[in-house]
């Protein structure tokens, strides 16, 4: 039987492993990765809704923050979107970028948009 610090290294000690890829859109290409654990709470925290018994999200504003958090400079850790960009974006198109950006987070996430949004 393995030991605990045996067991805390093959899991903690791990080197991780995001999943990312590259999206060209308009002819620029950007980089999509996983978002970590804490950029995945960031993302949920930041699309409820306000005021609701339920534990509901906002469509919108979910993509968005997906972007907002995940969405990057190819081959650095600059992201390309910021805090102030959430608003422009969620008045996009709903077939805008936004969403094709944001959609591909959702699925590293492991997320449907539809279903988050019930959530």
């Amino acid at each position: 039987m393995a030991t605990r610090d045996e067991l805390r290294a093959a899991t903690l000690g791990e080197t991780a492993k995001f999943t990312s890829e590259e999206v060209e859109y308009n002819g620029q290409k950007y980089e999509i990765r996983e978002p970590t654990i804490k950029q995945r709470t960031v993302i949920m925290q930041q699309a409820k809704v306000t005021g609701s018994n339920e534990d509901k999200r906002d469509l919108g504003k979910l993509v968005a923050w997906a972007c907002v958090e995940c969405v990057y400079v190819p081959g650095t850790q600059e992201h390309v979107y910021e805090v102030a960009d959430v608003e422009g974006m969620i008045n996009r198109p709903c077939k805008s970028w936004v969403s094709v950006f944001g959609d591909k987070v959702l699925e590293a996430m492991n997320v449907k948009a539809d279903e988050a949004s019930k959530n």
